[in-house]
């Protein structure tokens, strides 16, 4: 998907739209990837950013 791949483009710019548009869609794929990012992530922002929408996720059949 293109959103995953763009997680480990060069542009922190372009890993926060990633990780925002990641965040919406919301399903498993998504979230695995963002963690793996989130692991190894230099640019503070970014990182805060995917910090975030993680957080926000709600996979579906999770409880609330």
């Amino acid at each position: 998907m293109l959103f995953r791949s763009l997680l480990g483009d060069p542009s922190p710019v372009l890993r926060e739209v990633a990780s925002w548009c990641l965040g919406r869609i919301g399903d498993a794929d998504s979230r695995s990837a963002m963690e793996r990012v989130l692991e190894c992530e230099t640019d503070p922002r970014v990182a805060e950013m995917l910090r975030g929408d993680l957080e926000g996720m709600v996979l579906p059949g999770a409880e609330m």
